[in-house]
Parts: structure tokens; C-alpha cells; sequence
């Protein structure tokens, strides 16, 4: 039973590899050419300050006003941990 588990799960490690091996995936560059939203407001990047430097977190879209909802998350993150910096960027 041991053995058919590992196979079954060495089959499919190989198979997701396999495939996305081939497709030429670029997340940055999908954020770059992501529309904006009918106010012309930009995707926000949620960033942490973190001991490699700024780091990304969340790619916060989809809202009304992307900024808000970003600023927002930044002030219950700051409340939930004072002693860590956060930000909003803009994405695209």
C-alpha cells in the first residue's frame, strides 16, 4: 500500500512539473497588464517590511478603490503588530 502511495504521488509531482515547465509564466508582468478599474485607480500591492527588505504579501484587487482597501489593511496590520512597518504600492 506504502509503495502504490508513493507512486501515485511521484506521478503526479511529475506531471504538475511537467506541464508547468512549459508555459512561459510571468507574474509580474500579468500585474503590470492588469486593467484598471473604472476609476482608473491601480491594484496595490500589501507590503511588509520584512529582514529581507520590502516584501509583497497580498495583490490586492477587484475593489471600487484599491487604495482604501489597501490603507485599510495596513492599519490592522499595524494594530495586530506594532513593532512591523507595512505599505501599499502601486501594482500596474
Amino acid at each position: 500500500m506504502k509503495k502504490i502511495f508513493l507512486i501515485l504521488i511521484i506521478v503526479i509531482l511529475i506531471s504538475f512539473f511537467a506541464g508547468y515547465s512549459y508555459k512561459d509564466v510571468s507574474f509580474d508582468e500579468d500585474v503590470q497588464n492588469y486593467p484598471k478599474g473604472s476609476l482608473n485607480i491601480p491594484a496595490q500591492w500589501f507590503m511588509m517590511d520584512g529582514l529581507v527588505g520590502w516584501e509583497r504579501m497580498m495583490f490586492i484587487f477587484g475593489y471600487a478603490d484599491n487604495v482604501d482597501v489597501c490603507q485599510h489593511l495596513v492599519e490592522v496590520a499595524k494594530a495586530e503588530s506594532p513593532d512591523r512597518d507595512f505599505r501599499c504600492t502601486d501594482a500596474n
